[in-house]
């Protein structure tokens, strides 16, 4: 190694060591008055040490005059307390800028906080006179406890979805709507819903085309999809070659700017559809052909029940696990209230936007397609189901924290040994493939997470009402 790098290294290694301890140094600071915030949420107001706050500045100053320009000098050649005086305002609000994440980490520790995410600096003042006060506000983490004593008496309704004839014939229908052919109907023939259409459709509202809701020589055996309902209900009983008109009025509340209050809104949409042709869905014969071609790996149709009974069971207990579940948090989050963290919240609902329109994409379409009322609906919905996750996630946590729920090297090997024998593989390949994917610990706190919600519905008594009113589970049938 040259002697050019050796000193590059040294001066970067004595750069990295001086940034690690203005992080890590100590900071001597009076708390003047503090409160706590909506959302779990903290505020501080501090004064800093003058003597600290000048040995900060002195080095900023000292930074400063490494590069700045100042009349009459050249770079970095400026007197200290020339670059101090042009530049005081600026090194102050570095200092600040500096000082704030420690200070917050220090009174995180202080008073055994657990934050989230950065602080924020809501305000400062520092000058000769007065010294340097920040103003400071940080999430932590909300104080959720739970004891033996929040299961006591705690009883819920729910349903338990079976797999009965009456849910097998259900899911085979959906089976064979899946599998149905589509013909050119006669020209008397009319429309209903599952038939395919060929149309031309324009939508307008206030006077513009809406180009997401029009187009020409569309095709679809999904139109419920595309177009509201009051559309999809008025194109039912219509033969080729009709025309239809339909207005749908929208409303929503919005409060603008300038406006106390919010007021309602309605808009018009009214859509001009042609019906070129009709395609008619022929449902295929459930017989042994109609059985091997869904599935090729079952022989006759009495196989392929069974395989569909088995999904149906399957899918059943795991949405009565889940429903279940959901009504248990329900009644835990009442009996133990607490805030939620907002930025927290705020990143989960954008991961559930984002993971939204990620399914929209595959399906060549945006969020912005979705007609107003649907978005909104399904935004407000997004947001319900974000509250719940962090909710549920904070509270679950409580749990495995109070009753000391651990996975064992045992039931993890025991899972991997499933995996690799379902997937035909060695449990170490299994492992392996974990390991190199980074995916080891997200396994293992997915174990975890099932560990604590077994232990929940194990603390609670369920009056279930049994139903085989289950959506069709064709999805894992043909699987």
């Amino acid at each position: 190694m040259s002697e050019e790098t050796m000193q590059a290294t040294a001066k970067k290694t004595s750069a990295l060591e001086a940034i690690l301890e203005r992080k890590s140094r100590p900071v001597t600071f009076t708390v003047e008055d503090h409160n706590k915030l909506p959302g779990s949420r903290w505020r501080y107001q501090v004064r800093i040490d003058d003597g600290e706050a000048a040995e900060m500045l002195d080095e900023i100053v000292k930074e400063f005059a490494k590069g700045v320009r100042i009349p009459g000098f050249r770079p970095g050649k400026a007197p200290a307390h020339l670059v101090r005086n042009y530049f005081e305002a600026s090194a102050r609000e570095e200092v600040v800028k500096r000082i704030t994440p420690r200070v917050a980490e220090l009174i995180a520790e202080q008073n055994n906080y657990d934050t989230i995410g950065q602080p924020m600096l809501l305000s400062y003042k520092s000058n000769k006179n007065d010294g340097t006060h920040i103003e400071i506000a940080f999430e932590v983490q909300p104080e959720v406890v739970v004891t033996a004593a929040t299961f006591e008496g705690l009883t819920i309704d729910a349903v338990e979805y079976v797999g009965d004839d009456a849910a097998l014939a259900r899911t085979l229908d959906a089976v064979r709507a899946r599998m149905a052919d589509f013909v050119p109907a006669p020209g008397d023939y009319a429309y209903q819903k599952g038939d395919g259409l060929l149309i031309d459709c324009f939508a307008h509202q206030d006077g513009r085309q809406i180009s997401e809701l029009s187009d020409t020589d569309f095709y679809t055996t999904e139109i419920e999809k595309f177009l509201p309902a009051q559309v999809v209900e008025a194109l039912v009983g219509k033969t080729r070659g009709a025309d239809v008109s339909v207005d749908v009025t929208h409303t929503h509340t919005a409060k603008h700017e300038g406006m106390a209050e919010a007021t309602e809104h309605s808009h018009t949409t009214h859509f001009q559809i042609h019906i070129h042709e009709i395609k008619r869905r022929q449902l295929p014969t459930l017989d042994d052909d109609f059985a091997k071609d869904y599935d090729p790996t079952v022989e006759n149709l009495a196989a392929l029940k069974e395989k569909v009974r088995e999904a149906i069971v399957k899918e059943g207990a795991a949405r009565t696990k889940r429903e279940t579940l959901a009504l248990v948090f329900e009644e835990l989050a009442k009996r133990v209230p607490f805030e939620l963290p907002q930025a927290l919240l705020q990143e989960s609902f954008r991961k559930n936007v984002n993971s939204v329109e990620s399914r929209l994409r595959a399906q060549k379409m945006t969020l912005n397609q979705v007609l107003p009322e649907q978005r909104q609906v399904l935004l407000n919905q997004m947001a319900t189901n974000t509250q719940r996750e962090v909710r549920n996630f904070f509270l679950s946590s409580a749990v495995s924290k109070a009753f000391d729920i651990k996975v064992e090297q045992a039931q993890i090997d025991a899972e991997i040994a499933k995996i690799a024998e379902a997937s035909g593989r060695k449990p170490l390949a299994v492992l392996g493939q974990l390991e190199r994917n980074k995916e080891y610990a997200g396994f293992v706190d997915g174990l975890r997470a099932k560990a604590v919600e077994d232990f929940i519905l194990s603390k609670v008594k369920v009056n279930y009402r049994k139903t085989s009113e289950l959506p069709a589970a064709e999805e894992d049938a043909g699987q």
